[in-house]
């Protein structure tokens, strides 16, 4: 299972560096880690035990992380002046994050308002996605799981956890 983007069209560039999810008896496994050698890619031992859930999180980052670069850029088109500009902001940007959740773990490495527990910007962020197809939804949806983030980090009170899902779950954000 190699866990790399596989777009609609067309098949991957190179598997260089690539990680490879390898189940199975043991000369499958084999056979496996010979052709991720061949290939250049990085072995990933899997349990076999939830083949579902190991897809399903692929897509889930893969084609998830694409739908949010997409809805970023949209949401940011009227602010800037070069869309070049932008794509390689928004590059930076996700690669810097993903450095920070590689080095820190992903609850230490959240950043943002709901991060910091700060509603007024949610509510800020909110009223200005709800311009953009799915904006504030995916923002909504995503936010859920940032708070529970900060529960593992310690980072925000439960109090102030508690009014910031109420803010993501009640729309608030319409009434102010």
């Amino acid at each position: 299972h190699p866990l790399c983007p596989v777009r609609a069209r067309g098949a991957p560039t190179s598997f260089r560096g690539m990680p490879f999810g390898l189940e199975g008896p043991p000369a499958a496994r084999r056979a496996g880690r010979a052709l991720c050698r061949r290939l250049g890619g990085e072995i990933l031992e899997l349990t076999g035990a939830d083949p579902e859930g190991y897809h399903a999180g692929a897509a889930l980052l893969g084609g998830g992380l694409v739908a949010l670069h997409a809805l970023a850029a949209h949401a940011m088109a009227g602010a800037v002046r070069s869309r070049a500009q932008l794509s390689r902001a928004l590059h930076a940007f996700v690669v810097r994050n993903a450095d920070n959740v590689a080095r820190l773990g992903p609850a230490a490495a959240l950043t943002g308002p709901i991060a910091r527990g700060a509603e007024e910007n949610v509510r800020r962020n909110l009223r200005a996605l709800a311009r953009v197809p799915q904006g504030s939804e995916a923002y909504r949806v995503l936010g859920l799981a940032m708070c529970a983030l900060t529960r593992q980090s310690g980072a925000l009170a439960p109090a102030r956890r508690a009014r910031l899902r109420r803010v993501l779950t009640r729309g608030e954000s319409a009434r102010r």
